[in-house]
Order: structure tokens, then C-alpha cells, then sequence
């Protein structure tokens, strides 16, 4: 006879960013977040006149790389920081337990439409995943901006023009589709699916961080030479 065992699933929603007291607004707040942070990163040497003066005493590669790698602290710090908050929650607040990590993914209500071999431990952490990719293509995509603007203010107004397209185009779209906005990205919403529109949607995702990345590294071109 088997044996069958009653899953609380409320607090493992929460993990995924389901179900938290304002939780549609924390992609927003990541958004926000990075902006401020990243505006200036590119933006305030021309402002003050000292591009000129970095690129010849450093070169450019290597600033760049520099820049790169304080924006991507940065991010990593600004997405846990806004992820602490879940996490503490629904630990506190509900029954979570690392031995029903492995469990069928199924098994949670809001995941009904997982995949059978996806355990909910898999489905925690591929959340996670695609959220903090969608951190870091928010940081690409101010980077660009603050690339390209003579000013912080004129870094702000770019990459928020960008954002409110794609905030936008999240809250219009339904379901798995959400994750063809950035925004979509930022809150994994149906990133368990492992549909052909979610699936489609990363991938898709993924080339454009590459091709940011690329662009940002080359000065403004995608492929040097």
C-alpha cells in the first residue's frame, strides 16, 4: 500500500515569488534598483569630462572589464537583496522543508503545468536562475544606455523609456508568454513551464545578453575587427 504525504505547498510558492504580499511589484523594484545604481557607471565620465583621461591611462578593454565587474556585484547584491525577503518569509511564515525538495514539482498547485521530471528543488533553483538572468540583462541593458548618454540624467531617461516598453508589454501578456518581457524574466514567472513559448523565451533572452555583452565589450560593435 503506498503511502501518501500531504504537501503544504503556500510557503514553496513563495520561494518561487508566488503568492507574497506584493510580490508583482519586486521585479519593479530590481528594475528601479539598478537603473539608479548603473546610470552613472558609463555616463558620468563624459559628464565630467574625464572619458578621455580613463581610456588613455587605463585602455579601454580593461575599464570596461572593470565596469563589468563592479556592475555585476552590484546586480548580484541588488537581486539578493530583494530576494532576502521571500525567502525569510516564507521560511518563517510556512512549513519548508529541504526534504520535500524532492518531491514532483507537481505537486505545488501554481506548477501544475511542470514538467514530470522537474523535483520542486529543481524548480526553486531554475527560478532562481532565470530571475538572476533577468537581473543581469537589466544591467547589460542600462550599461548600453549609460554607454551612449552624455549624463546620468540623460543614462536614467533612456534605460527607463527601455523598461517602461517592456513593463508594459509584461503586464499585457499572459502567462508563459510574460517571460518575452524583461520584466517576465525578472519575476520567473512561468519559467517552470518548459513550454516552446517559455522555453523559446530564454533561449531568445540568453542570445540578447550575449549580444549586449559583445556590444558593450566592442565599444558599440557586436563583432570587433
Amino acid at each position: 500500500m503506498s503511502r501518501s504525504k500531504y504537501l503544504y505547498g503556500s510557503g514553496y510558492e513563495m520561494l518561487l515569488g508566488l503568492r507574497l504580499p506584493g510580490y508583482r511589484y519586486q521585479p519593479f523594484l530590481t528594475a528601479v534598483s539598478l537603473v539608479l545604481l548603473l546610470a552613472g557607471i558609463s555616463s558620468i565620465e563624459a559628464e565630467s569630462g574625464m572619458k578621455m583621461l580613463c581610456e588613455s591611462t587605463q585602455g579601454t578593454d580593461q575599464m570596461r572589464r572593470r565596469k563589468l565587474a563592479t556592475a555585476l556585484v552590484l546586480t548580484i547584491c541588488v537581486a539578493f537583496v530583494n530576494w532576502l525577503p521571500e525567502m525569510l518569509f516564507a521560511v518563517r511564515n510556512f512549513p519548508v522543508s529541504l526534504r520535500e525538495m524532492q518531491v514532483p514539482a507537481v505537486s505545488v498547485k501554481s506548477l501544475t503545468t511542470a514538467p514530470g521530471w522537474l523535483s520542486l528543488g529543481g524548480a526553486v533553483a531554475w527560478v532562481a536562475i532565470v530571475r538572476l538572468a533577468g537581473a543581469v540583462l537589466t544591467m547589460l541593458i542600462v550599461l548600453e544606455c549609460s554607454r551612449g548618454s552624455q549624463s546620468y540624467l540623460a543614462a536614467v531617461l533612456k534605460s527607463a523609456a527601455v523598461l517602461a516598453g517592456e513593463l508594459a508589454l509584461y503586464l499585457v501578456l499572459p502567462g508563459q508568454w510574460k517571460l518575452i518581457s524583461l520584466f517576465g524574466m525578472l519575476a520567473g514567472e512561468g519559467a517552470c513551464g518548459f513550454g516552446i513559448v517559455s522555453t523559446t523565451a530564454v533561449a531568445g533572452w540568453c542570445v540578447a545578453g550575449g549580444m549586449l555583452y559583445r556590444r558593450y565589450m566592442g565599444g558599440g560593435r557586436i563583432w570587433k575587427g
